[in-house]
């Protein structure tokens, strides 16, 4: 699986796009999943501390929590179904990856 990252985020990152979108093949996208990854990539473009943005959240339907569309969590858990990252990132990561 590694491979498979490293394979794609090279090719893609060598047309020098700027952030990449990452998604699992069974995942399901809510209708504003692209304009999402839109609003919040200038929070990676300013913080050089985010390594990605998810648009998964393992506690987004947990009871007991108040549902705010607006909100969103900064988290040390990489959460991998649904991801942006930056190419800066991957010139950092690529050539140290498995």
């Amino acid at each position: 699986l590694a491979q498979h990252y490293k394979w794609g985020l090279d090719r893609l990152f060598a047309e020098k796009h700027s952030h990449a979108v990452i998604v699992e093949d069974d995942m399901l996208f809510s209708p504003d999943f692209l304009l999402y990854f839109e609003a919040t990539a200038p929070l990676l473009d300013a913080d050089p501390t985010l390594w990605c943005v998810s648009s998964w959240n393992d506690n987004g339907f947990v009871t007991g929590h108040a549902w705010n569309a607006s909100r969103l969590f900064r988290s040390s858990y990489f959460p991998g179904l649904g991801w942006m990252m930056k190419r800066e990132l991957w010139e950092e990561l690529g050539p140290k990856w498995p």
